[in-house]
């Protein structure tokens, strides 16, 4: 599933306007993880459950980022 998660970052990134690193932030994990999501080979693990469903809900509603910056 790796391809599937960079084709969802990178998606999610082009959507909200985030960065690479803010994404990582609003996502609350640190940046090089989603670099591994992004890079990710049979030796990396794959995408958290939780992440990939977070980036969904920013696809669907790309402003929702501003509202859990501001909550958390």
């Amino acid at each position: 599933m790796p391809s599937a998660d960079r084709a969802l970052i990178e998606a999610t990134c082009d959507a909200t306007g985030l960065s690479q690193v803010a994404l990582a932030r609003v996502l609350g994990v640190d940046p090089s993880g989603l670099r591994r999501w992004i890079t990710a080979g049979k030796s990396h693990r794959a995408m958290s459950g939780p992440a990939r469903q977070l980036c969904r809900a920013l696809l669907a509603h790309p402003r929702l980022w501003r509202e859990l910056v501001e909550s958390g």
